[in-house]
């Protein structure tokens, strides 16, 4: 049951529903916000992955409820995603568009889980 204290963070949490409901008004109700449609996913997307990559080492790879995850590791994890999305996806898939300027709520997500997403697991026992 330990593993799934990592998923109650309140953060991913908020971020996971608010990315579902922009989901919902956007693809279902057909309600546009274009400054959400166009950088809502990017910035809340980071935090997400990079929460569940965190889940990952601590309970897949059995790294412990006190482990975080490397600037470096995050950084690199940024670039990956970045060139990704802004270079490769918009090449296999015209679905895609390249927008430079998706970067920087890449990077604002980023930093956003450093300084508040990537924290040791507190146990509180009952």
């Amino acid at each position: 049951m330990e593993k799934w204290l990592h998923f109650r963070n309140i953060w991913f949490l908020l971020f996971s529903v608010l990315f579902l409901l922009h989901l919902l008004f956007e693809r279902l109700l057909m309600i546009r916000i274009p400054f959400a449609d166009n950088y809502l996913d990017p910035l809340l997307f980071m935090p997400i992955l990079l929460h569940c990559i965190l889940w990952e080492q601590r309970f897949i790879f059995k790294k412990g409820l006190n482990f975080k995850l490397g600037t470096s590791e995050i950084i690199i994890w940024l670039i990956i995603i970045s060139i990704l999305t802004e270079y490769f996806f918009p090449k296999w898939n015209l679905g895609f568009t390249a927008d430079i300027w998706d970067v920087f709520p890449y990077g604002l997500g980023t930093i956003f889980f450093m300084l508040f997403m990537n924290k040791p697991i507190i146990k509180i026992d009952q």
